[in-house]
Parts: C-alpha cells; structure tokens; sequence
C-alpha cells in the first residue's frame, strides 16, 4: 500500500468527483493523514466505504457499484415501528341510577344494593343530602339484612340536625344488626351515634347510656373519652341546677337547731345539703367545721375550714375554728399562728384573744413538766416548717450551743429571726427551756 504514502494522493483525490466530495469531510481528511503516515493501518478502515472507494481508485478497481448500493440503502426510510395494540380499557362500574331496569335486573339484589350505598356514599360527601338519603332507602329496599344503610341514613340525618330522625335510624338498625349476627363494631357504632345525637339535643344522660352500650359491644378510646368528658359535664350540670339560695338557708337553720341541741350528725347532713344548694356560701362550711370537731373528724373539718376561708379570707369564726382543730391535734405552734392571723383581721375578737391564750397557756404547762409529749412531737416532726428550721445549719449551729451554755441562749434571742424559729419550736415541743 505503497500508494497511500504517495505525495500524489490529494492530486488523486481532488481529481475524483467522489473522492473529492469526501475531502470536505474532517473524518475522512484524518484518515487518510493516518494511512499516509502508516499504509498498514488500512485494514483498520476498510469497513469505511469511503476509504474503500479511495484504495479502489489507487489499486485501479471499480467499486462504485457497491458503494452505491450501500448508498441507496442508507437513503431507504427507516423501518416504522409497528403501534402497541390497544390496552383494554377497565371495566366501569354500571350506575343503577342511569340503566335501565332491564340491566339493573342483570345484578342480584345484594349486588344492587352495595351499588346504591356507594352512589349515596358519594352523594353524602358531595353534601348532597336529599340524593343520598333516596340512594340508602333504594339500599335497603333491595337487602333489608344490611344495617349499615340505615346508619349511613342516620348520618345524613344527623349533618342535616335531624336529630330524633337520626336516633329512629339507628334504633332501626340494631334491630336489623342483631337479628342478623351483625359484627359488633357495627352494633357499636349505631349506639356511638344515638350519643351524639342525644348530647346535641342537650339530653345528657341519654347520651352516656348510648356510650356505654357502645362501649359494652366494642370498646373504643374515643367513645370512652367523650363519655368520660360527658359525666363531668353533666356532674357540673346537675350541681348547678341544683343551687338553691332559700332551700340552702332552710337546710343552715334546721342544722343550727340541731347543732344547738347536740345532735350532731343530724345537723352535719343539714349542713350538707345546705351547702350543694349553695356551694358559695362560706358560713355553711365554718358551720360543717363544727361539727366535723364536734364529732371528732378533724380531717374533714379542716378541709372544710380551708375551703370557707379560700371563699372568704377575712371570715375570723373560721380562724378561730381552725385554731381549736389545730389545738386538739396538739399542733400549737400552728394554733398559735392562726390565732395571731385572725386577731390581725380583728383585734378585739374575744373568741380569737381567747384562743391564743389557751394555747400559749398548753404551751407552758407542756413545758413546765419537762417530759416530752410523744404524739405532740411526732406531729410537729412531720411538720414540714419544723423540718426546715432542724436542718437549717445556722439554727443547728445555735441548739447546738444553746444545749452546750444554756447562757448562750440569751445572746440569740436578740436576733428576731432566730428568735421567732426558737419560739416555734418550743409552741411544737420539739425545744424545751428551762
């Protein structure tokens, strides 16, 4: 392939109509550079029709016919691509409201009826009330064995405020349910919805029955909550229908009477009932107080004692009643802090100046004997103000020296705050001085 290094080979190329044409090509010009430098890469490009048609040239053989078929070749059209055969389209579900009877016949009544429930379950979301009622009665006309028609119904009538209708409906279907071995939850739920539909209707007690029925056939959180919501609603309800000022200052004299006569445990139920007729009247419970003391039950008085005082703060009776409880419970650092606090709301309230006096009286006589009172103690240890005033490192640092030089106590009692933490706890008996 000697000709290929020929210096000559452009003037060959220019010289041929074909050839030439080629030369305007820059893959074609790259080629024949290479064979020129390297004759032995020709082997290489002979599968290039135009590289064939230049060695035909130099080697003196006609290949123009050749180039001219893979010429008309390469000019055919390409091949079409055959179009993918039609995908069967999906089967539609018929819509009984749009065939006629004849086809709508062609379905078995179950299959009918399920079709009616789904176009009135459209209907219903579409707020389309009227239609969807009409759907769910041609339901249940074509399978009365279905409750679920009638709850849907029920539904309708329920976002419409038919709420009676809406009960009736569900009534109905618990009827259909259990006379069909329907599922529970189903049963359930028609109960949930006679609830809602009686709490609309303000019929609260109605309400919670229907939940709890609901919730005997399925339990369900939701349910539950909103019955649970629902009795504290209705508690509240029923207390305030029942406040009645004059039935609640009837039932205050007759507890009076019977306080005055002794009878106690009359009088605390008077008192009772005076007070859920009048849950704001203070004096009831300074009244119940006394008589929970009368009768021993210091827990429930005091509770009753802070609770008329959480109504009225500056009631002085009730100071004055809870600093006897607080004395019975040998608690007289506590008494005597609550007497001081009644006084300060009225200094010349005999009862108050009598209070105090007796307990500062316990006080010494306590301390006179210098034996400890055991119960007396152990209430004030577990009192948590005495608590903190022991693990105070300053007041431990001052019994500690107190108890070393008894002298040591006068220097203290000048501070008014050591003072006043010293004095508490001789009230308390947990310090004795002698």
């Amino acid at each position: 392939m000697r000709k290929c290094s020929s210096p000559d080979l452009w003037t060959v190329i220019s010289a041929d109509p074909k050839l030439s044409a080629y030369a305007a090509e820059p893959d074609f010009v790259e080629k024949v550079k290479q064979l020129q430098a390297n004759p032995q890469l020709v082997d290489i490009h002979l599968q290039d029709k135009r590289i064939m048609a230049l060695m035909g040239k130099l080697m003196g053989v006609d290949i123009r016919a050749a180039d001219d078929h893979d010429r008309a070749r390469a000019n055919e059209p390409p091949p079409q691509k055959k179009p993918d055969p039609p995908k069967p389209a999906e089967p539609v579900k018929p819509d009984l409201t749009k065939l006629s009877d004849a086809e709508a016949e062609a379905l078995e009544p179950k299959e009918q009826a399920q079709r009616y429930k789904e176009l009135g379950n459209a209907a219903y979301k579409n707020k389309n009330f009227a239609e969807a009622i009409r759907l769910y009665d041609l339901a249940s006309e074509k399978d009365d064995t279905d409750m679920s028609f009638l709850t849907n119904r029920a539904a309708v009538q329920f976002e419409q405020g038919f709420y009676d209708q809406c009960v009736g409906d569900c009534e109905k279907a618990i009827q259909v349910g259990r006379s069909n071995m329907a599922d529970y939850k189903l049963v359930a739920r028609a109960y949930e919805r006679i609830g809602n539909a009686k709490a609309k209707v303000g019929d609260l007690a109605g309400a919670i029955e229907a939940y709890d029925r609901s919730l005997v056939e399925s339990h369900n959180d939701k349910v539950y909550k909103t019955k649970q919501d629902l009795v504290k609603k209705k508690k509240l309800q029923d207390e305030q229908n029942y406040v009645d000022p004059a039935k609640a200052a009837e039932e205050k004299e007759k507890g009076n009477e019977l306080f005055k006569a002794g009878d106690f445990p009359t009088a605390l139920k008077h008192y009772s009932e005076a007070i859920k007729r009048n849950p704001k009247d203070h004096v009831l419970y300074s009244n119940r107080a006394a008589c929970y003391t009368k009768l021993m039950d210091f827990a429930s008085g005091m509770k009753d004692v802070e609770k008329c005082l959480e109504l009225e703060p500056k009631f002085a009776k009730a100071y004055s009643r809870k600093g006897a409880i607080q004395v019975f419970l040998k608690e007289y650092h506590k008494a005597m802090e609550t007497y001081k606090v009644g006084l300060a709301l009225e200094p010349d309230n005999q009862e108050l100046k009598d209070g105090l006096a007796g307990v500062i009286a316990k006080i010494n006589d306590s301390n006179s004997d210098g034996k400890p009172d055991q119960q007396r103690l152990q209430r004030a240890m577990a009192d948590p103000e005495i608590q903190a005033i022991l693990h105070d490192p300053v007041m431990s640092q001052v019994l500690q020296e107190m108890q070393q030089n008894p002298q040591a106590s006068q220097k203290h009692m000048r501070d008014p705050t050591i003072m006043a933490k010293i004095q508490k706890l001789i009230a308390a008996g947990v310090l004795q001085m002698k």
